[in-house]
């Protein structure tokens, strides 16, 4: 493949159209939303509001109309979008739950590491318990369920039932069914997805073809991404840079990317 040369003007402009920040989107905001995260994949979602959640901050400047309620409807009324691992915690169309599998397995591996530094792992013994509880008594605020406790740390929860929730949410066994100023009602997750998406099979036959299809997207998440180590490439299995480049190799061959 020849190489593309382009000035960094070109490169510049090209960005700020792709991510549609030349100019306010005045169509109906909820389509527009959902078609802009359909085409970067996710929006990080951090619950800190210094200005704005993250997510309201990089809706209002792409919409005119944007007001953080429709977010809300998009994911807890229309579940359109759903709440996600992704790079970090997400924000990402429900169409890609069953893509996202191997995100969603690797993080819990990783949440089990964690929980065992943290002296939570006890936490593990109490995931049949909190699922039978939202089955039989309907979604909770993780304040309304307490089991078990260790000592408090900087990063974790006290309370082995929030540390619970919290990995089952990972596992992908429950879901939010809403939030009330960012704190989370978990319900079972066959109450919020639809039976027919919950039962899709991983959409990959092997690592490889994730690994294209997720790069890909990350690409895509950006618009142009070089394949150095930094921000773009966090996240589970490509942020392995030699992994990364020996795939980014295969779909520069197949013409997938350019």
């Amino acid at each position: 493949m020849e190489n593309i040369n382009i000035s960094k003007e070109t490169a510049k402009r090209f960005l700020v159209n792709y991510q549609g920040l030349s100019k306010f989107h005045e169509n109906d905001c909820k389509e527009g939303i959902v078609n802009y995260i359909k085409k970067v994949g996710c929006i990080q979602f951090d619950p800190l509001n210094v200005v704005g959640r993250n997510p309201d901050l990089v809706l209002q400047s792409r919409f005119k109309a944007y007001t953080p309620n429709i977010l809300d409807a998009l994911l807890y009324e229309d579940r359109v979008l759903i709440d996600g691992w992704d790079k970090m915690m997400s924000i990402y169309h429900v169409n890609d739950w069953p893509y996202m599998k191997n995100i969603r397995d690797q993080h819990v591996q990783s949440n089990i590491s964690i929980m065992a530094n943290r002296g939570s792992a006890e936490a593990l013994e109490y995931l049949e318990q909190v699922k039978t509880i939202l089955k039989t008594e309907g979604a909770k605020f993780s304040r309304e369920i307490n089991m078990g406790g260790t000592e408090k740390g900087r990063w974790s929860s006290s309370k082995y039932s929030n540390v619970a929730l919290d990995h089952l949410f990972h596992v992908g066994e429950i879901g939010i069914l809403t939030k009330k100023n960012n704190q989370k009602c978990f319900d079972v997750i066959e109450n919020l997805l639809p039976l027919k998406l919950l039962e899709s099979s991983n959409p990959f036959l092997s690592e490889d073809e994730f690994l294209k299809w997720y790069i890909k997207r990350r690409i895509a998440s950006i618009g142009m991404l070089w394949c150095q180590n930094g921000g773009g490439w966090l996240g589970h299995f490509i942020s392995d840079k030699k992994k990364r480049e020996r795939i980014i190799q295969i779909l520069v061959a197949e013409e997938s990317i350019y």
